[in-house]
């Protein structure tokens, strides 16, 4: 490669980054926008409430403050809904900067697969012209990996057992290639909006956790995909779920079960049905522990 086209490379690489790094610095800001008109609301409301819940007192202690306390009152309600009014119309602006930080990451992710495919283009037309000088020297050139399936195909039994199939170059070349290119397209469709997942599963013989580009994975990603925040919700649910199992829904089986128990025999079907939920009841704090772990792990954050 030339002085120039490296230069080249390396300016179109860093207005890349930059793209990112400003996509990146808006996404913040809209969200601290929202963060502060939130904070405005729930601080108007906390005020409201206050004023609502000392408004008697107040008019006992001072019959003169009716129109004090009912204008303040009506400006913190406005305050409120005008706080509201601002969060609703400053949230598709949220949207529509994560959607532009996708979309940039997407043109990162994406220019140097030019260069590959190039790459890829010139590996497989000097094979082409060497394998046509081995056939014409030696005859048809069956890959090792082909060779292996063929036989494999015809039941052909290895006495130390089959060998590894190691693929020809050019194969792995372009399977990292697609790789790319699906990471891509992954970041396409969230930057459209769109679940990937629908996509990704009509892609056979792919690994679900290596079709997400690094950018949105894990509880750092500034922008998560719609398949982490299912599974967080998921196990928050799980979490409600166990808690509530532990605290209300068990106990109250089995007190019910208890006073059942007290007045008819003992050893009927029901001393069974208590063992049952007592052993329930005790196994349950561990499952927690562990769904507690999951999601902290999932997060980086304590449950």
């Amino acid at each position: 490669m030339s002085t120039t086209t490296e230069t080249t490379d390396d300016t179109g690489t860093t207005m890349l980054d930059a793209a990112v790094d400003q996509a990146r610095a808006d996404v913040e800001e809209q969200r601290s926008r929202l963060a502060q008109w939130e904070a405005k609301a729930a601080a108007a409301q906390h005020e409201l409430e206050s004023m609502q819940d000392r408004a008697g007192v107040e008019l006992l202690e001072d019959p003169d403050a009716e129109e004090h306390i009912a204008t303040t009152i009506a400006k913190l309600q406005a305050r409120i809904t005008l706080a509201r009014k601002a969060i609703t119309a400053q949230r598709p602006r949220i949207v529509h900067a994560e959607s532009a930080y996708l979309a940039a990451e997407a043109d990162r992710l994406e220019a140097p697969l030019v260069e590959v495919q190039a790459r890829i283009e010139a590996h497989e037309a000097k094979t082409a012209k060497l394998l046509a000088q081995l056939e014409a020297h030696d005859g048809p050139y069956v890959t090792e990996k082909r060779l292996v399936q063929e036989q494999r195909s015809q039941n052909v039994v290895w006495a130390e057992g089959p060998p590894v199939m190691r693929p020809p170059k050019s194969e792995r070349m372009r399977a990292e290639a697609l790789a790319g290119r699906r990471q891509v397209q992954v970041l396409r469709e969230l930057a459209a909006g769109r679940d990937p997942r629908p996509m990704i599963n009509g892609w056979i013989g792919v690994s679900k956790a290596d079709v997400y580009p690094e950018c949105v994975q894990g509880p750092d990603a500034l922008v998560h995909t719609p398949a982490y925040l299912d599974s967080v919700t998921a196990l928050r649910e799980r979490i409600e779920e166990l808690e509530q199992a532990r605290d209300v829904e068990l106990p109250g089986r089995l007190a019910e079960h208890e006073r059942t128990a007290a007045i008819e025999d003992p050893q009927s079907q029901d001393t069974y049905v208590g063992a049952q939920l007592r052993h329930r009841l005790a196994s349950i704090d561990g499952e927690l522990v562990q769904a507690r772990a999951d999601l902290a792990a999932l997060t980086g954050s304590e449950a």
